[in-house]
């Protein structure tokens, strides 16, 4: 389905609720992302500069090259990665796996036209995806279980972006077997699946806490953001909007073929919604970067501020999280960067901060 078949589709099936804001965030006014192609491969894009790029492109070759360097990454990025199990991790293959995984289990999941997760059994959702494409159903699993293990882009193995794997080790206790369960598991974060039916839509949203990588392993993802600098008179209708926020023509499109990877920076504040024009599969994970610690907790402070929550999950861990950052930057100062002050100061804000924002969240918890 090209990109003129699906808008028309849309607005076809606009009618009301949900269908209204799908429609909404992809017009025939909707602007392409601007793009800067880092390196001779890909082009140069249409910016002029890296500074007046939406996005960037490039190859995980040159990607690897300036994370190497130490560039700091402040853009979205596409990374074109040659995989050598391409093609492997269908979305037959996937249903199987989590048919035989979990066949009697439930899933949240969620329809174009509900506003909360709704529960599905396992057998009755495989059903739906080996149906015909059909944009009325709109159905999307998001944070499942990473069944694929499919090959996890080259840049993920680099040291300086395997900080939160080395604080979230710390949350499980001694090395070896472990005899105690927490509330929260960090690790399903680190690696993850979702799956977006033939007209599924995310609703707008925004991830603050940690950077998110997403390798797109079948199908194609309409990808739209709203650039930070379009969001300067927005936040406070986001806030308290939420999915029902529209974009009013500030939206960006980002096309997200096969084996593309996108990467959302840490402390990155881009609001995005997502389409799936087709059934779409992905693998994706959680990261953070050793040269932009402080940016992130900036941005986390800033979330604290503007009251946007945007992992729930992760924000309960974030205590502990801010111990383990702590104690290591005070052991390696020489894999940071930013000087002990500053931590120091914003650590304890940031303590302060997240904890109210956790009693907040369990109050509004308990009143549901």
């Amino acid at each position: 389905m090209n990109l003129a078949t699906y808008m028309d589709m849309l607005a076809a099936t606009a009618a009301q609720g949900d269908r209204r804001t799908r429609a909404r965030w992809l017009t025939p006014n909707t602007s392409w992302a601007t793009i800067w192609a880092l390196g001779e491969t890909l082009g140069k894009g249409r910016a002029r500069d890296e500074q007046e790029a939406d996005v960037i492109y490039c190859t995980a070759a040159v990607f690897i090259l300036h994370a190497r360097a130490g560039k700091l990454f402040s853009k979205l990025l596409v990374i074109k990665e040659d995989f050598t199990d391409r093609g492997m991790h269908t979305i037959e293959l996937f249903l199987t796996l989590l048919e035989e995984s979990c066949s009697q289990s439930w899933l949240d999941v969620r329809r174009i036209n509900t506003k909360e997760a709704v529960p599905i059994r396992t057998d009755a959702l495989a059903d739906l995806a080996r149906r015909p494409s059909c944009l009325e159903h709109g159905l999307t699993v998001p944070n499942l279980p990473n069944f694929t293990k499919a090959h996890r882009p080259l840049f993920t193995i680099l040291p300086r972006f395997r900080l939160l794997e080395t604080l979230t080790g710390r949350l499980q206790g001694n090395v070896g077997e472990k005899t105690e369960s927490f509330a929260f598991d960090p690790i399903p974060h680190l690696g993850f699946n979702d799956l977006g039916l033939s007209g599924a839509f995310s609703g707008p949203q925004m991830n603050a806490v940690c950077g998110t990588w997403l390798r797109n392993l079948e199908g194609v993802k309409y990808w739209m953001i709203v650039p930070e600098a379009a969001m300067a008179s927005e936040w406070e209708a986001f806030k308290n909007e939420g999915d029902n926020w529209l974009p009013g023509g500030r939206e960006r499109l980002i096309v997200l073929e096969e084996d593309d990877v996108l990467l959302i920076p840490p402390g990155l504040r881009v609001v995005h919604a997502v389409h799936s024009p087709v059934s779409c599969l992905m693998e994706g994970g959680m990261f953070c970067d050793e040269l932009s610690v402080l940016e992130t907790l900036r941005s986390i402070a800033w979330t604290r501020e503007n009251g946007v929550i945007t992992n729930k999950d992760m924000a309960y861990q974030l205590p502990r999280i801010m111990n383990n950052l702590k104690r290591l930057v005070r052991a390696r100062t020489d894999k940071f960067r930013g000087t002990q002050s500053s931590f120091r100061a914003l650590g304890v804000y940031m303590r302060t901060a997240i904890l109210r924002s956790i009693v907040q969240m369990s109050g509004k918890r308990t009143a549901l």
